[in-house]
């Protein structure tokens, strides 16, 4: 269930459980319709090797492509939780302009993580 802030035209939704991963689990496509920008937080607990994740996007929620650089806030799309000092972490990663769904894709690694998502009405970049 996404979560409404009216006066930033945030809106707050899980993408991802908690869940042990060990690449190529992906989280639940978010759905971006009519917002500017989507920004995934990926929550890590324990980091076993490094946990690499990227950001993806589909028109239709079913076939998923990586976010282009050009569209990445900070311009690269591709994300490492370390195993030494990754514990109880956070990482974003942030797209604007993008398709209607994004999700998260867990490249590889081993660990336990989670991930919510926000996505912005009114932003500018």
């Amino acid at each position: 269930m996404k979560r409404k802030d009216l006066i930033f035209g945030l809106s707050v939704a899980e993408s991802m459980p908690s869940t042990a991963v060990t690449g190529g689990e992906f989280g639940t496509g978010i759905d971006s319709l009519n917002t500017y920008a989507s920004k995934h937080i990926v929550l890590a607990g324990a980091v076993g090797t490094d946990i690499i994740f990227k950001l993806q996007e589909s028109a239709d929620d079913s076939v998923y492509t990586d976010v282009p650089g050009s569209q990445m806030i900070g311009g690269v799309n591709s994300f490492t939780i370390l195993a030494t000092g990754g514990d109880n972490t956070a990482t974003q990663a942030g797209g604007f302009n993008l398709q209607r769904y994004s999700r998260i894709a867990v490249v590889s690694g081993a660990g336990t993580i989670s991930a919510v998502s926000e996505v912005a009405d009114n932003l500018s970049v």
